[in-house]
């Protein structure tokens, strides 16, 4: 959905609830957004709708599974009218792909955290039969689209893994092949971004730290960061903001009204759109983003990529790089608040810190670098 990029909006909590398609393709028109001319919302697509028997999914189950969704979601039916005028689609998460395979053209995806772990098992099944049915279709639609791709690609390496269950199984596939994420690369502005600032929410003479992942304790570690705050001294200089959505945003909240934190710590009132992210990120002096996964996300490549300092966990074994990149690199509660005694004990740099990341990011991450994996697989 482009207009996440285009539009500068901060969606309240409220509105994040909606976990339909057509509620979240719905935000566009909601917050009054021009599309550009290339871009094409199903919802408003009014195309003659297909009756595909959809033959070139060799498992007949597989097939009967398909044609079922297929006939249960109408705007998957013009969707699929306007895929037949292309030659090859790049479709990135769960959905997208099984209409990349329904549509019977070559395609290539693009992997994301949320996708491993719901390819591997390890999401948390629901708990209503019609639910788990649902869960367990989709699941198997899902491996059916990835196994059938003309290429899968990672963020990290050609091995799917998740370090939070080191029982699961893995997923191999044979067309897979490494196509790193772009870390965009901001150059200098012209201006400074002052969103924050006006909100009133960035403090003079603090050392304010964006967290700018949905607040969730089990997938991104939170947990272990508000542990590890929990420790720091009565006369610490952090100011913590986070963003407020996440499946632990209430029992993140609750905790911290209970404790002497309450003064140090910001929850802004939803999600916000990447411009009005970037410019947060700029504002701040330090970013943080997960602590459980062990691999470079969205957020963490655009904090590199603009020169911001970061902390976080990076696998470098299992994320396939030569080191770690220049970030602080924690993943327990020790590590944490150690590292943030050592920010309060002006032992680092954060600025070289952060000028060290951007140049590292471009080696790796590079537009450059992700257009040249993109031609190998064209």
């Amino acid at each position: 959905q482009p207009f996440w990029l285009d539009k500068r909006l901060e969606i309240p909590s409220k509105d994040l609830t909606a976990s339909n398609i057509e509620s979240a393709l719905g935000y566009d028109k909601k917050f009054g957004w021009d599309a550009p001319e290339w871009y094409l919302n199903p919802l408003d697509f009014s195309g003659k709708l297909l009756n595909k028997t959809f033959n070139h999914i060799g498992s007949p189950l597989n097939r009967f599974l398909f044609k079922r969704r297929y006939q249960r979601s109408n705007f998957w039916k013009e969707t699929l009218e306007a895929l037949q005028e292309v030659d090859m689609i790049f479709a990135c998460g769960i959905f997208p792909a099984l209409l990349a395979r329904l549509s019977s053209k070559p395609y290539v995806l693009y992997a994301y955290g949320g996708d491993i772990r719901f390819l591997r098992g390890q999401e948390p099944v629901p708990s209503a039969w019609k639910d788990r049915a649902y869960h367990s279709v989709t699941r198997r639609l899902a491996k059916d689209a990835y196994e059938n791709a003309l290429g899968v690609g990672f963020s990290y390496t050609k091995n799917i893994y998740c370090l939070q269950r080191s029982d699961a199984p893995e997923i191999n596939f044979t067309n897979s092949f490494l196509l790193p994420f772009p870390a965009f690369s901001f150059e200098e502005r012209s201006y400074k971004p002052q969103i924050l600032k006006k909100k009133g929410v960035i403090r003079k003479s603090k050392i304010n730290v964006l967290i700018p992942s949905r607040i969730d304790f089990h997938v991104k570690g939170h947990d272990k960061l508000l542990k590890a705050m929990m420790k720091l001294p009565s006369n610490h200089r952090f100011h913590f903001i986070f963003l407020g959505w996440g499946k632990d945003l209430k029992g993140f909240t609750k905790k911290i009204a209970k404790s002497p934190l309450l003064d140090s710590v910001t929850v802004l009132g939803g999600m916000l759109s990447r411009p009005l992210l970037w410019d947060c990120m700029h504002e701040c002096d330090l970013v943080i983003d997960q602590f459980s996964l062990g691999c470079l996300g969205t957020s963490a490549l655009e904090t590199l990529g603009m020169g911001k300092p970061l902390m976080m966990w990076v696998d470098s074994e299992k994320c396939g790089y030569p080191k770690v990149p220049p970030i602080f690199n924690c993943s327990s509660e020790e590590e944490i608040f150690d590292t943030f005694m050592r920010i309060l004990r002006e032992e680092v740099d954060l600025k070289r810190l952060g000028d060290r990341g951007r140049s590292w990011a471009l080696k790796y991450h590079g537009n450059d670098i992700f257009v040249d994996a993109l031609k190998g697989v064209l």
